[in-house]
């Protein structure tokens, strides 16, 4: 089946775009979860596995935009989207997951934000009531409410698919309909958690801040909490600005009976440089990220070095033993 997937010069350099972001966002994210767990700042190191899970979504996020390879076309009122990366060659069912899966973890991404906050706010604030009850009842409920969250958003998603077929370029989705009530569910799906996890890092980081600014702390270990702070803070905000107001513009216009697909197609574009976010903010804003990574570099290259030296080394042993029977054989008796 041809829908009209034409491939365009702007669909090439779409693809270009995407390529060199999704290859730097996965990159980077790795070297972030590996050098979370080589940092020896004894400040920083209790917020490392926070700063490890959101590279984790990050990285599976930018694996699954890598196997999409996602194109928005509007057609008759329609927005069809093309998936035509490797999820292509599963059958319909495993290319629904995968959908479901894309969207998910863009939830995903913006949902775990409050708990770098609130954890901050809890150790700095509250570090006498960090391991209650009352607070491991409130996480295992914060844990449920986000579960919940993405079981309903995963419904939603599959019942306002209205078509999804194989077609010569790969699957042919139609993602929403400009008469379908589905599309302001799900934009305010995205924009009412969206609204609550900003409330609520702004209420901890502010708290944060000024507990800081009161404690008779060294200045190193202030300026650390204050760099975690930002970066907390620009990873709650650059999302917004690269996700959630592309997605809530996008349906937006489908409910409004305009064609998004030009805000899909910025979206798409955007989204590949919003999974580079965290890391490049990680190196930016946080030394002992910088001093870890230039820590790890010159072992990488001493353990890449020595397999090389051993076999350079063999290799010589082997010329000349190679020599001296070539001498044992022509040597006259």
């Amino acid at each position: 089946m041809n829908l009209g997937y034409k491939r365009t010069a702007s669909m090439i350099l779409l693809d270009l775009n995407n390529i060199i972001a999704l290859i730097i966002a996965m990159v980077a994210n790795f070297m972030v979860v590996l050098l979370a767990y080589r940092i020896q700042n004894r400040e920083i190191r209790a917020f490392r596995w926070i700063i490890a899970m959101q590279s984790v979504v990050e990285l599976l996020g930018a694996i699954i935009i890598f196997l999409l390879e996602a194109r928005y076309y509007d057609m008759n009122g329609d927005v069809i989207m093309f998936v035509t990366g490797l999820v292509a060659l599963l059958p319909p069912n495993g290319a629904l997951t995968v959908l479901v899966l894309n969207e998910n973890m863009e939830l995903l991404s913006v949902l775990v934000l409050p708990f770098a906050f609130v954890y901050q706010y809890m150790r700095i604030c509250r570090p006498a009531s960090i391991n209650s009850l009352w607070v491991h009842v409130m996480t295992t409920s914060a844990v449920g409410v986000i579960c919940a969250l993405v079981a309903f958003n995963s419904y939603l998603i599959i019942v306002s698919i209205m078509y999804l077929s194989k077609t010569d370029f790969g699957y042919g989705v139609i993602v929403a309909h400009d008469a379908n009530g589905l599309a302001i569910g799900r934009m305010v799906m995205f924009g009412a958690p969206s609204i609550v996890v900003y409330v609520i890092a702004g209420f901890c980081a502010f708290k944060s801040l000024k507990k800081i600014a009161e404690q008779g702390v060294s200045k190193q270990a202030k300026k650390l909490q204050r760099q975690f702070t930002v970066l907390i803070s620009l990873q709650a905000v650059l999302p917004f600005v690269f996700y959630t107001l592309p997605t809530c513009a996008a349906y937006t216009a489908v409910y409004a009976g305009f064609s998004p697909t030009a805000i899909m197609r910025l979206y798409v574009a955007l989204n590949a440089w919003g999974k580079c976010i965290h890391p490049m903010l990680c190196f930016v804003f946080m030394r002992p990220f910088r001093i870890a990574f230039i820590e790890l570099v010159p072992k990488i290259a001493r353990n890449f070095r020595t397999p090389i030296e051993e076999i350079a080394e063999g290799n010589n042993r082997l010329v000349s033993r190679i020599k001296l029977v070539f001498r044992s054989v022509t040597t006259q008796p």
